[in-house]
């Protein structure tokens, strides 16, 4: 009954009022469709991204031709790093958030390893 503010980092917070009933509805689709829920209706699973790009791009001001949805933040971070890290002398550091999800910190500490290098000299966490 008490009043409180919501400020947690890594977490999702309170979910909207609606999201029960979205869920609910989708379980009932999974059950009713199985696997053809992946193409079938208004709310088709494989092209779900589609569905929220206008949107997304309302939220971060860019065109929905600017924007694509995918993934988690973990596999992002790792997509971004196999394409740019690239570890040269001392330029080799990894700085990220101390307090990251568990995964992300296995994407940074995979990443090091993968350039053959001692995570725990190449990673720097950053306090917030």
């Amino acid at each position: 009954d008490d009043e409180c503010v919501y400020f947690v980092g890594n977490s999702l917070g309170l979910p909207p009022k609606k999201v029960k009933e979205f869920v609910n509805e989708e379980i009932d689709r999974w059950a009713d469709l199985g696997v053809n829920g992946h193409f079938t209706g208004e709310k088709a699973w494989m092209p779900i991204d589609e569905l929220v790009v206008g949107g997304s791009a309302d939220v971060v001001g860019a065109k929905p031709s600017e924007v694509a949805i995918m993934n988690s933040l973990t596999v992002n971070l790792h997509l971004l790093m196999v394409s740019f890290y690239r570890p040269s002398g001392r330029r080799n550091k990894i700085i990220y958030e101390a307090n990251c999800f568990g995964s992300d910190y296995f994407a940074f500490e995979s990443q090091a390893r993968l350039h053959g290098l001692e995570p725990s000299e190449v990673l720097l966490p950053l306090a917030t």
